[in-house]
């Protein structure tokens, strides 16, 4: 059983490194650091535990839900942690195997090594995590990366890198790179915005020895707002699979995969451009597109927010009951229907008028959306 202390103001340590000292000398590697905000905890470095991780016993580094932020580049809304000179710029700092971290959200204040930084290590996951980048900030926002023989593998899930347009040298929102040996990257359900060099990013290293092989499988991310793809293959030995994916660009579809939206209004899909991806209605192409990522939590919520609607959304925030989600219901069960109960185009277009102006002048609500809107409420019948 995992041995958990609390981090944050008035708790059993007052920052995550300090927990780290504490823990990596016990030797048991099932070490849990349950974080509270909304507090700078510092960045920490997971390095030289006593104890041996494995899937059972591990560390990790977690922030309960009703402490985590609002997924915007407000970072002192949760439990956060500011990046220093000390650490290299960078706000966890992965050199154990196996660890996690969970819900942290990171404010990247100088130039990094990375936000979160995953060194070589395997069975890594992050999960919920947010990176804000400030002004000085220059590499990517979670960094994955291999430089020795053997395989590794690494999860992100649910995780938000905001680049707020920053220009710097290896500028991605998330960027797997390996110099030697394989580096498998599992990406699902992560949102990217506003990086300079492009969203999401696998490649090989091409320095001395070069014979690295990256395999990125990336599945139900949205990613726009960058200045380079939002979607790149670094280099032509890198695998690289996107599938129910969406770009602002046309990125999208380059690299094989189905179910892909690209091209779509960055504005449309998300709430606001370079300070909240959240999507922004029912309307948002992102809405219903993607597939079941084998888990139901998003990035602020717990277990059963994944799906909300019929199908699953892309992106690390699923949508909830917005109130163009409720107007629309209320607009087809009270005047959408014929007598025969049979949703027609006719019926639709004769109030379009009316419906347009119960949605506050939604110009862009179409037959369609109504038609489709019809066909997820389970109270009333479909065509």
């Amino acid at each position: 059983m995992a041995t958990t202390k609390t981090v944050g103001t008035d708790k059993d340590y007052s920052t995550l490194q300090g927990w780290e000292d504490w823990a990596d000398g016990q030797a048991s590697a099932a070490q849990w650091a349950e974080v509270y905000g909304p507090d700078d905890v510092g960045p920490c470095i997971v390095a030289g535990w006593t104890g041996t991780p494995d899937a059972d016993n591990y560390p990790r580094i977690y922030v309960p839900y009703a402490e985590r932020g609002d997924g915007t580049t407000t970072y002192s809304s949760g439990a956060y942690c500011i990046t220093t000179a000390a650490n290299s710029g960078t706000a966890v700092w992965v050199q154990e195997n196996y660890t996690r971290i969970e819900g942290l959200i990171a404010y990247s204040a100088r130039a990094s090594n990375g936000v979160f930084f995953s060194y070589g290590m395997t069975e890594v996951l992050f999960d919920g995590c947010v990176v804000v980048c400030g002004a000085t900030h220059t590499l990517p926002g979670f960094y994955l990366y291999r430089k020795a023989a053997g395989t590794v593998n690494v999860y992100l899930s649910n995780c938000i890198a905001y680049g707020c347009g920053i220009v710097g040298a290896f500028c991605y929102g998330i960027y797997g790179e390996c110099n030697q040996g394989v580096l498998n990257v599992v990406i699902e359900n992560c949102s990217t915005d506003g990086w300079d060099d492009g969203g999401i990013c696998a490649t090989q290293n091409t320095g001395s020895p070069n014979t690295g092989q990256t395999n990125a499988t990336i599945t139900g991310c949205i990613s726009g707002n960058n200045t380079g793809g939002d979607y790149v293959r670094g280099h032509v030995s890198t695998s690289m699979t996107v599938t129910y994916c969406l770009s602002e660009d046309a990125t999208a579809d380059d690299w094989g995969g189905a179910g892909n939206v690209a091209g779509a209004t960055w504005a449309n899909t998300i709430t606001t451009a370079g300070s909240n991806l959240a999507l922004k209605n029912i309307l948002s192409p992102a809405v219903d597109a993607s597939v079941d990522p084998g888990f139901t939590n998003d990035a602020l919520n717990d277990t059963g927010r994944r799906p909300k609607r019929d199908g699953y959304d892309m992106g690390a925030l699923e949508l909830g009951e917005d109130a163009l989600y409720t107007r629309v219901q209320v607009v087809v069960r009270n005047v959408a229907y014929d007598s025969a109960k049979v949703l027609t185009e006719a019926n639709i277009t004769t109030l379009c008028g009316t419906i347009n102006d119960a949605l506050d002048a939604v110009s862009d609500l179409t037959f369609s959306h109504i038609e489709m809107q019809c066909r997820r409420d389970d109270d009333t019948p479909g065509s």
